[in-house]
This record gives structure tokens, sequence and C-alpha cells, in this order.
């Protein structure tokens, strides 16, 4: 099962309450929300058995893929750049923390344009001083997802 399917068995469990009457009750936002179950992010675990406690158990039956590997289906994405790649994560990272690309440039003092760019795989691993800026925004993980690079 791809992450579309699994985020319309989410939105199935949802039934007719609403995005934001479910991400009120497990305090996340509602473009979150709506992020699960376009099938653009996973879950993380944590949220899953929120989701669970509020949806019902079947929520931790569906056939989840690890949290950490967001699918990317930005047709703008270079071709040489495969899913799971540095940007997917980060972009994961990001959404996560309920942060628009604008909020995290603007919190590293970069350009939009260039964070877009980091996140869409096309500009190269960032310059050490912004990866630590990018890792006190969005946690310590981005300083792993680079150091593959």
């Amino acid at each position: 099962m791809d992450n579309r399917k699994q985020g319309q068995a989410l939105q199935k469990l949802r039934g007719e309450r609403t995005q934001k009457e479910i991400a009120v009750q497990i305090e996340i936002s509602q473009n979150t929300l709506s992020a699960y179950e376009s099938g653009r992010i996973v879950p993380s675990p944590k949220v899953r058995e929120k989701l669970a406690k509020v949806l019902g158990q079947a929520v931790l039956e569906i056939d989840w893929p690890p949290s950490h590997k967001a699918v990317s289906y930005n047709h703008r994405q270079p071709k040489n750049n495969p899913v799971g790649a540095p940007g997917d994560l980060l972009k994961a990272l990001r959404l996560r923390k309920e942060l628009t690309q604008a909020e995290v440039a603007r919190r590293v003092a970069v350009d939009e344009q260039h964070y877009a760019r980091i996140e869409r795989g096309y500009s190269k691993k960032p310059e050490p001083d912004l990866l630590t800026k990018m890792a006190q925004v969005l946690g310590p993980e981005v300083l792993e997802i680079f150091a593959q690079v």
C-alpha cells in the first residue's frame, strides 16, 4: 500500500468528523492532518498513538512505512533525486514542526527560495553554519541527514 492509500484509510476512519476537529483533539495543525490524509507525509508513531485514541485502534493496523521517509510527489524535483533523499527527509522534519518553508528560511536567515531549493534537492549540501542553524530550528536529525551527503 502506498502512502496515498494509507492516507485514504486514515480519512475513512475519520468519517464525518472534520480535519480541524481531529487535529485539535490530537494537538496538531489541520494542515498536518491534511498532509497525512493525502499521503504527503507519514505520521510518527507518537502521532499514530494519538490518532488511535481518537479514531480507534484501526489506525495502528494501517500498514505505515517508517515515518522518517517522506515521499515527495513534487514534479519539479530533480530526476536524479530519489525518494527518501535528504530534501524529502528535511521536508518531513519541517512539516512535523508545523513550519512553512518561509518560516524556516527566516529563522535560519536565508532567502526562502534558497531553502526551498535545498528541500527540492537542487542545492547540494548546505554550508556547515547553515546546517547548524537548520538543526537548531528543525532538530539534530538535520545533521544526520546531511552527514551522508
